[in-house]
């Protein structure tokens, strides 16, 4: 089992408004980055709604409609557990019979033609569908010691709102008809039905990420409310006479030995959700891990724990690792280049391969960016290229999520600005994990202008320190002997960096990172593919002349893991980049490993390429016999016959 940690590293209940919805945002954005299992819940599409507080758009297989899951704040139940509330809202289909026995008025601004652009933008406090559509609140539950998780539904069988002085509506022609009589229903929902199959599919979704099923469901009911309404739009309640309201609390958490007295049963049958207490309510049913009976509920909630192994065991793994972009740092100290870099990696990528790139700005002050205003720590703006261009004005992690739901890029580039310390934005990079592959950190020099920056400007000398790749640029202004003693004084500040001499800040893409689709096909794994289509070819840099070197090298086997590993681990300085494909014992598809400056990473490949290892080194110096050698002695010997069946 997963703990809620690995879910939300910085943790829940220490700022509750906070850390709920970025719970919930956690289980999505990890969820959509593996499309398989996304597929096997039944999630179609999600978008961020924000009005008066943060809220999420989905759109769900079998359901015409658009729901809504609305965070409504936060409250600690006792001693022991701590809640947060989610409204849960259904946009009927214009077509949908369900949309008749919404509200006249929830019937009006549906029929609106610019209802799902409502829906789709950020709106200001008197958001007009804000508390209209409403059909259940979803309440996460969890413990101080944030070890448990419950995920309880709350909704009416019938959501039924009485208009007392019922309701007049002019017709064009100037009369008056009764639309709803006094004392009418205006509204008669069917609640709990229309909130059941979104509340299915988060638990699936959480059942998933946790690898556990749940360890104890419960249902309750009590009677619902009805509410009557004034011509006033003052609203009472009382209590229905043949409409429940009913609960559905579903527990996650670490599964007590056999015999042992679980207080977390006491608690849910007592406690959950707050307002649900014995006196006014009635257990319908408990399933426990001692007694189990899925049927009650959705069986697949007992099944999607194991959904990844499955896949694995079947050759067809398609899990997150494999789908997230990977993220790039861009630094530099003013007038260095690094927003030339920047547009030439836009245009390889976009222009010439059609990706989708989104540029995240750390900006110093206020600004003023054209375009759409997602929250008040983002500024968005459309590039001419189709990418999209955000301006980091607050939290740094949240940013990167909104981009990853927003706009499922293919790269996403992190360009600081010339005065910034990227240690700041590193430093939460461990926390993105989930949703982004850090590739690594790219520093452009300023030559001609060095000397004086590092010694005027500390923060040159940080930008240094923290790179994976250096660019010198503007070299063509600078003679031999002064490029020559920056690169010295580059080498003694990170001697680990790789350095290369730029002229406007021209450089292979393939030598900063590569995207997807450069390494899921087996002919990118050839020396000559890392310089195709680049702009090298129009420049005067050559790499060559750098002692820059590409070698590949082919092995037959299968290599042992915790010796491939070390070996890893210990690789010189001089290999900057290693890519390829490897075949590892125990694993039932190759893995693609990706290096960068000493950092690693092995995933399964959705599409296996069968064949030999296949590896390919940049950097400088490189001994080919060497490698070679080095990683020979990590592999099996037997041929491996079970690999791709």
């Amino acid at each position: 089992m997963r703990s809620l940690r690995e879910i939300q590293p910085t943790g829940v209940i220490a700022r509750p408004d906070l850390g709920f919805p970025d719970l919930m945002e956690n289980f999505f954005i990890r969820l959509f980055y593996e499309p398989r299992i996304k597929e096997l819940i039944g999630w179609i599409g999600i978008g961020y709604r924000e009005s008066s507080s943060r809220g999420w758009t989905f759109r769900i297989k079998g359901q015409k409609g658009i729901y809504c899951l609305q965070y409504g704040g936060s409250n600690q139940g006792g001693s022991v557990w701590n809640h947060g509330t989610f409204y849960i809202q259904y946009f009927p289909a214009m077509d949908e019979d369900v949309l008749d026995s919404f509200s006249i008025r929830e019937n009006i601004l549906r029929q609106d033609p610019l209802f799902e652009q409502l829906l789709r933008e950020r709106l200001p406090e008197d958001d007009p569908v804000d508390s209209q559509f409403i059909v259940g609140k979803l309440v996460l539950s969890v413990d101080n010691e944030e070890e448990n998780l419950f995920l309880s539904l709350c909704a009416p069988e019938k959501w039924r709102e009485i208009l007392r002085n019922g309701l007049d509506l002019p017709r064009n022609n100037g009369a008056v008809v009764e639309a709803v009589p006094m004392g009418g229903i205006d509204r008669d929902v069917p609640a709990y039905d229309l909130s059941w199959p979104l509340f299915d599919k988060i638990i699936l979704t959480v059942a998933y990420h946790f690898k556990q099923h749940p360890f104890l469901v419960t249902l309750k009911k009590r009677p619902a409310q009805v509410f009557e309404i004034t011509d006033k739009n003052h609203c009472y309640s009382r209590q229905a006479r043949d409409i429940e309201e009913l609960c559905l609390s579903v527990g996650f958490g670490p599964v007590l030995s056999n015999g042992t007295d679980d207080p977390r049963l006491d608690w849910a049958t007592n406690f959950f959700p707050t307002d649900m207490s014995p006196s006014s309510s009635k257990l319908i049913w408990t399933i426990t891990t001692q007694d189990p009976d899925p049927e009650k509920v959705n069986p697949l909630w007992w099944e999607a724990s194991s959904w990844e192994e499955t896949l694995r065991t079947r050759g067809t793994k398609a899990l997150g690792l494999d789908y997230r972009p990977p993220l790039l740092v861009l630094t530099g100290f003013l007038g260095s280049g690094k927003t030339t870099l920047l547009n030439k990696i836009i245009e390889h990528y976009s222009g010439m391969h059609n990706k989708f790139v989104a540029v995240i700005q750390n900006e110093v002050g206020q600004i003023n960016v054209d375009g759409k205003s997602t929250d008040g720590a983002i500024a968005v703006s459309e590039l001419e290229d189709g990418c999209v261009c955000c301006t980091l004005l607050g939290e740094f992690r949240r940013t990167v999520r909104h981009i990853c739901i927003e706009y499922e890029p293919d790269l996403i580039i992190v360009e600081t600005t010339g005065v910034a310390d990227p240690n700041n934005i590193l430093a939460e990079l461990p926390q993105l994990k989930p949703f982004v592959r850090f590739d690594s950190i790219i520093t452009v020099v300023d030559g001609p202008n060095f000397k004086r920056n590092i010694k005027e400007y500390p923060v040159a000398t940080a930008q240094i320190e923290t790179a994976d790749l250096v660019l010198l640029n503007k070299v063509d202004l600078m003679d031999d002997q002064s490029s020559a003693s920056v690169q010295k004084t580059i080498e003694t500040i990170n001697p680990r960096a790789t350095i290369f001499h730029t002229i406007n800040a021209q450089i292979p893409p393939g030598l900063l990172f590569c995207t997807r689709d450069e390494i899921d096909g087996s002919e990118a794994l050839q020396s000559s593919a890392l310089f195709e289509n680049s702009p090298i070819e129009r420049s005067n840099m050559n790499i060559h002349s750098q002692k820059i070197e590409t070698v590949s090298i082919t092995l037959e086997g299968c290599f042992k893991e915790a010796e491939l590993i070390q070996l890893l681990d210990n690789l010189p300085d001089s290999v900057y980049r290693l890519k390829g494909f490897v075949n590892i014992e125990g694993f039932s598809t190759n893995q693609l490993l990706q290096y960068v400056a000493g950092r690693y990473e092995l995933e399964s490949l959705p599409n296996p390429v069968p064949g030999s290892n296949r590896l390919v080194f940049i950097g400088r110096q490189l001994d080919e016999d060497t490698l070679k050698t080095s990683f020979a002695h990590c592999l099996r010997r037997e041929k491996r016959t079970d690999l791709f069946l």
